[in-house]
């Protein structure tokens, strides 16, 4: 029985296409915001693999330089400023605060598992406007190595006092759902963009693209 959420937060519950405007305007064409951050996790992961750290605002600042380079641009401080202070004031998507209000009426914990730091969580947070909705909240600074590695999950299982069958986590990423499947979660698969799941991975147990009914599903117990 599902008695916790977890929720990813950069792109899941908060919109990152709001920096598509200052990125297009940078750099002349669409594919730089998402060219940035997949170098972010690019850098995560590999740093990961070698059993290196670095928290994500300094991931941040290094992958955003070298989109820079990669476009033939100088960099700009002014610009890069201006995008990493955004990049931490980024707005919930539509649905998420109602979803949120849904889940208080539930005898539900709701809880935040991020790549963010934990300094980085607490201003996206109160800054989306949606710190009250969550019982706890969990940065991989805890673990020093990024999501999808097993040790976030596995640690924030620890500290809710819950089974894995307990929980379940929802994102808007596959290697997300890839993470959480494999510390035994069930999971939940947003979809923010356009990208279906990687046929190499799990499936989700539940998919959709509005956040109110993916959470009833999940919450549904598996043999109602």
């Amino acid at each position: 029985m599902i008695n916790t959420l977890f929720f990813d937060l950069n792109e899941t519950l908060l919109d990152i296409q709001a920096l598509q405007a200052i990125f297009e305007e940078s750099f002349d064409h669409p594919g730089a915001l998402p060219q940035w951050f997949t170098k972010m996790l690019f850098l995560s992961n590999t740093l990961g693999i070698v059993g290196e750290y670095k928290g994500l605002d300094i991931l941040a600042e290094e992958a955003l330089d070298q989109v820079f380079l990669e476009n033939r641009k100088l960099p700009s401080t002014s610009t890069k400023d201006r995008i990493l202070r955004q990049f931490h004031q980024l707005p919930p998507h539509d649905d998420v605060i109602p979803t949120l209000e849904w889940l208080k009426t539930k005898e539900l914990r709701c809880v935040v598992v991020s790549n963010s730091t934990q300094e980085m969580i607490l201003e996206q947070l109160q800054h989306a406007g949606l710190t009250d909705y969550f019982d706890n909240i969990y940065s991989v600074d805890t673990v020093q190595r990024g999501k999808p590695f097993p040790e976030i999950y596995q640690h924030a299982a620890n500290k809710e006092g819950c089974t894995p069958e307990q929980i379940a986590m929802i994102a808007s990423h596959d290697w997300d759902i890839l993470g959480a499947k494999q510390a035994g979660f069930r999971t939940g698969y947003i979809f923010r963009k356009q990208m279906p799941l990687n046929p190499l991975y799990p499936t989700a147990d539940a998919m959709g693209s509005e956040l109110l009914m993916l959470v009833q599903q999940l919450i549904t117990p598996q043999n109602a």
